[in-house]
């Protein structure tokens, strides 16, 4: 049946009705998903920030924890070294503040790292019977030649120990060793630690045979220019001062070409001198001559070769020789010129900066200690407490305390997971319907393109 035109219009007019509130709802509903969305971006906002405040809080309290611990090592490190420095006390008595301030002190003036301060003193304590006023000024000594020398401290005061044993001398005499070494360097090949390391072979034998100190630096020095540094110059003057000191070369010394090796009251001569005497004497010996003459003097005296080789060359630059020796003798402030050339450096002033920070830490560690001394004892006592139980007790502990370990990790996980589901729903709400669908495009085109080259006979 047809429709009158009364009907017609009802029902134009109902449909507009309805648009209108379609879209009514529409908006309301696009309105609601803003909503959301803003909601969804302020949580984010907010988690993102408590998380960084947070985590921020923690990594300075974490920092803060790491600090103090790392104190407290370093108070109970110096600590140690300082009790191992006191067991060689002996003759007087020193408190171990007393030692452990020496250290301090002296780290605090002369750039040389803290940690090898208390090695030297160890050394000193155990050498000598100096009090602690002396050592202490001992120790500054050996800490700036060991600075200007570039070595520890301890094997700085070993070899002058070693030094001053073989050839008698005191602790008054160090300065004068102490520049005598440097001299050495100065006028020699290698450094001061190359040179010290080996030179240990070389002062028994140089002792023994009667030579001063200066003779020993002064010969060194020539046959390291001669035969350049390292072990083969120290076993040259070794054997050649070896050799020289044997009776039967001092009498064929004396029958071929009237030398004498030792004085009249019998102590003997200082090599130095009775080589450029032998060197004047056989300047006018062609070389063969001149190598068979040696050869002569030092026939059965063993493996010569290197002791040879060096009384050759002392032979031929006699002057050379003479003049080494007199400049290890006028050696004075030689140290002390070395030490202030590397005192200024910016590496040694790096290192006074770190000794003060390594004091300040030792400091503050000082007075964590008690509390961390007090720590230990409640833990001491707990854990006593607990190897006093029973054995089903302990049983029952170690039960329960696993299986709640357990249980945290597990709630540990599951917050974790509810987080993430949290965070990824309040990022999904923030993503729109488009961007969604490209989002799946592009993974739906990555995915084929993957099955795509998997198909390939490049894989």
């Amino acid at each position: 049946m047809a429709l009158s035109a009364r009907e017609v219009l009802i029902i134009l007019r109902a449909q507009d009705f309805a648009s209108r509130d379609i879209e009514r709802v529409g908006l309301a509903f696009s309105g609601l998903d803003a909503a959301a969305q803003q909601a969804a971006a302020s949580q984010l906002r907010q988690g993102a920030a408590l998380l960084g405040v947070g985590t921020a809080i923690g990594l300075a309290g974490a920092a803060g924890l790491v600090f103090f611990a790392g104190a407290t090592k370093a108070s109970m490190d110096y600590e140690a070294q300082v009790a191992k420095t006191a067991t060689q006390v002996h003759g007087f008595s020193a408190s171990m503040k007393e030692i452990g301030d020496i250290g301090l002190e002296v780290a605090r003036k002369i750039p040389i790292p803290l940690k090898q301060v208390q090695d030297g003193l160890f050394d000193i304590f155990s050498s000598t019977d100096l009090n602690l006023k002396d050592s202490t000024k001992l120790l500054g000594l050996f800490a700036k030649a060991a600075v200007a020398g570039g070595t520890d401290i301890q094997t700085v005061a070993r070899a002058n120990f070693e030094i001053m044993n073989a050839f008698g001398l005191g602790v008054e005499d160090l300065s004068r060793v102490l520049d005598i070494q440097f001299k050495l360097v100065q006028l020699g090949i290698g450094d001061y630690k190359d040179i010290n390391s080996g030179i240990g072979r070389l002062i028994p034998t140089a002792a023994i045979a009667g030579q001063s100190i200066e003779t020993m630096a002064g010969s060194l020095a020539f046959a390291t220019r001669v035969m350049g540094p390292g072990g083969s110059a120290i076993s040259a003057v070794s054997r050649a001062f070896e050799a020289l000191a044997k009776p039967e070369v001092g009498s064929r010394l004396k029958a071929m070409f009237d030398i004498d090796i030792k004085t009249p009251s019998g102590n003997y001569r200082q090599f130095g001198d009775v080589l450029a005497e032998l060197g004047l004497k056989m300047k006018d010996l062609t070389a063969p001559e001149r190598i068979a003459a040696i050869e002569k003097i030092l026939k059965g005296q063993g493996n010569t070769i290197q002791a040879r080789r060096f009384i050759n060359e002392a032979i031929l630059q006699y002057g050379e020789l003479k003049g080494q020796i007199d400049g290890v003798t006028n050696s004075n402030g030689a140290m002390e010129d070395a030490y202030k050339k590397m005192s200024e450096t910016v590496k040694a002033r790096l290192q006074l900066v770190k000794n003060a920070w390594d004091e300040v830490y030792i400091e503050i560690g000082d007075r964590v200690k008690p509390i961390f001394a007090g720590l230990l004892l409640v833990v001491g006592k707990v854990l006593n407490a607990f190897l006093d139980l029973s054995s089903s007790t302990k049983d029952w502990i170690v039960r329960f305390g696993f299986l709640s370990l357990i249980f945290l990790v597990l709630t540990g996980a599951v917050t974790a997971l509810a987080g993430v589901f949290l965070i990824l729903n309040a990022a999904a709400a923030l993503i729109s319907t488009p961007f969604l669908l490209i989002i799946a495009g592009a993974a739906a085109l990555a995915g084929g393109l993957i099955y795509l080259a998997t198909q390939t006979e490049f894989f």
